[in-house]
C-alpha cells in the first residue's frame, strides 16, 4: 500500500515552483490591480437607443384600423408569434419554437371578451417581394393556418382606400372555427 504524505507533496511543490514565484506574484498583483480598478472605473454606456415600434405606414394603418374596429376588437401592434401560438405537445419543442422565436406580425385583432385572437394583419410593402420575405410570409401563413387563425395581407399602396381595407379585414374576420386554447 502506497502512503501519501500531503505535507511532503506540498513542500515538494513549493520547492519546484520557487523559481517561478516572482512571476506568480506579479501575475497575482496584476489580477488584483485590474479587479480593484474595475470597481472604480466608469460604467460602460449601454449601446441602445429608443426607436419607433412601427414604420410610418404601419402607424397610418394602425390609426385606420382603430378608427374602424376599436369598438369591436382590441388591436395590438407588433405581436410576437410565440405569444399567439404554442408548439403542440409531443412535437420537437425547441425545433419548432426556434422557427417562430423572434418573429412578429404587424397587428393582431383580439375579441374584447377574453382576448382570443380573431385575426392577424400583415402590412406588405415592396420589401415583401424579396425572396427571404416571401419565404418568411409563406411560413407565417402556414403557422397561422395550423393554429386556425385567419391572416390578411394588406398592401401599403392601398392605405389610401379605407373601404378596400375594411372589405379585406371583414373577409378575414368572417366566422371560422377557432382552435381551442389550453
Amino acid at each position: 500500500m502506497i502512503k501519501f504524505d500531503f505535507w511532503q507533496i506540498a513542500k515538494d511543490a513549493l520547492i519546484f515552483l520557487k523559481p517561478f514565484w516572482p512571476y506568480l506574484g506579479g501575475l497575482l498583483a496584476l489580477v488584483l490591480i485590474i479587479e480593484v480598478w474595475s470597481w472604480f472605473r466608469p460604467k460602460k454606456e449601454m449601446p441602445y437607443e429608443r426607436k419607433k415600434i412601427m414604420s410610418d405606414n404601419e402607424r397610418r394603418l394602425f390609426e385606420i384600423l382603430k378608427s374602424i374596429y376599436s369598438g369591436q376588437f382590441d388591436i395590438f401592434p407588433q405581436v410576437h408569434i410565440d405569444s399567439l401560438v404554442q408548439v403542440r405537445r409531443g412535437a420537437r419543442f425547441m425545433f419548432w419554437w426556434n422557427k417562430i422565436n423572434r418573429k412578429s406580425v404587424d397587428f393582431v385583432f383580439c375579441e374584447k371578451d377574453g382576448l382570443r385572437t380573431a385575426l392577424v394583419v400583415e402590412l406588405d410593402d415592396k420589401t415583401h417581394l424579396m425572396p427571404d420575405r416571401v419565404e418568411r410570409d409563406a411560413f407565417v401563413n402556414d403557422v397561422m393556418e395550423a393554429a386556425i387563425i385567419s391572416i390578411v395581407h394588406l398592401h401599403s399602396a392601398d392605405l389610401h382606400d379605407q373601404e378596400l381595407i375594411r372589405r379585406q379585414i371583414d373577409a378575414g374576420l368572417a366566422p371560422k372555427p377557432i382552435a381551442p386554447t389550453k
